[in-house]
């Protein structure tokens, strides 16, 4: 068996944007006089066929003499590879192995960049850097200099102390009174077009401002909605740090006395991100007869991202390459049920910072 592929390197050259897929093809051809099986096979000790950014179409298949096929590699920066190339980590460069039966091995080799972006810093970075993402040098120079001009040389240079993205995300809804919008947060992925899902990511890394949309669909809020999700998602530790996961029997303590002692416990600058989302998912459950997402929908939705209780036990099992924090589940989460156990836990202290009567500050 004989087979060529048109090219054996495929760059996506102009780079790629956070959750923004690119396809590149290649195309495989059957030079010899007998039918050609062939497939990508995983190298060495791999289990897949290529980095999880990476997706190929179709991966094996059968070609008669003369024959050719397309084959579609498709690339796609998702929160796990954001934080993995932002961490220095992990780079988007990848080696396709492909495989003749009874035949040789052909190699592609695929290169792509990462597209400078807020999606996948951790927490200290974002804070330290004042100037949007995918900024250019001028554009960065000139904001410092604004910022020194009214703040003044030292203060102009403190980190801040919350993301400005977040704060540029909840400051939207706050500003334009998009929090009424019917199920926001609840459906907002299902009412969010992916073109100004893009859009408002694009707003965010390049620091444009973000505009409310002429139909008052509410189209906008629910895409800024779902940004915000994945903005902190995209973080390479959850706000409250694994190794801080509530190790509490909500339903036998008082809730009270131990709210207080888990948010000493945060470092400062989760205590802060913390907060100032609890406080905004307040405001938001304030409008509960507008936009009919009531305290527990919330606390169902948040809890997901600000602690990742499914992440944290997957590396209680040691199932994740970066289980560098020492964590014990609680003592009393036995049993099969563990993901459901934690989930609970999560969503019973967001719950309660959502519905409780005192008011939190940073």
């Amino acid at each position: 068996p004989k087979a060529v592929l048109d090219r054996n390197a495929v760059a996506f050259s102009t780079g790629l944007a956070y959750m923004e897929s690119r396809s590149e093809r290649i195309t495989l051809t059957n030079v010899g006089r007998v039918p050609v099986a062939w497939r990508f096979a995983p190298k060495m000790e791999d289990r897949s066929i290529s980095k999880s950014w990476l997706r190929v179409e179709p991966d094996y298949g059968l070609l008669t003499p003369s024959a050719s096929v397309e084959i579609v590699l498709t690339a796609k920066v998702d929160g796990f590879t954001a934080r993995r190339v932002a961490a220095g980590v992990d780079t988007l460069d990848d080696i396709l192995v492909l495989r003749l039966e009874h035949g040789r091995d052909h190699f592609v080799c695929v290169s792509a960049t990462m597209l400078p972006t807020c999606f996948g810093m951790d927490l200290a970075r974002l804070v330290r850097t004042h100037s949007p993402a995918a900024a250019s040098r001028d554009e960065q120079e000139a904001l410092r200099l604004d910022r020194v001009s009214h703040l003044g040389e030292a203060k102009a240079a403190q980190p801040l102390k919350l993301p400005k993205e977040l704060w540029w995300l909840c400051n939207y809804l706050w500003v334009y009174d998009q929090l009424k919008v019917p199920y926001i947060f609840t459906q907002s992925h299902k009412l969010a077009s992916p073109a100004l899902i893009a859009t408002v990511r694009r707003c965010l890394d390049h620091g444009h401002e973000l505009v409310p949309d002429d139909d008052g669909g509410g189209g906008m809020a629910h895409a800024v909605a779902v940004v915000l999700l994945e903005f902190l998602n995209a973080l390479p530790e959850p706000v409250v740090p694994f190794a801080l996961f509530p190790r509490v029997d909500v339903d036998s303590v008082a809730m009270d006395t131990w709210s207080r002692r888990f948010l000493d416990q945060l470092p400062p600058l989760s205590h802060n991100v913390f907060v100032y989302v609890i406080t905004f998912l307040r405001e938001v459950s304030k409008s509960v007869s507008y936009n009919r997402v009531h305290a527990a929908d919330l606390a169902a939705i948040f809890a997901r991202c600000l602690m990742r209780p499914h992440e944290a036990l997957e590396r209680k099992r040691g199932g994740s390459s970066q289980n560098n924090i020492p964590f014990d589940l609680p003592q009393w989460i036995t049993g099969e049920k563990k993901d459901g156990a934690l989930l609970s836990v999560a969503e019973k202290v967001v719950l309660n910072f959502i519905q409780a009567e005192r008011a939190f500050t940073f």
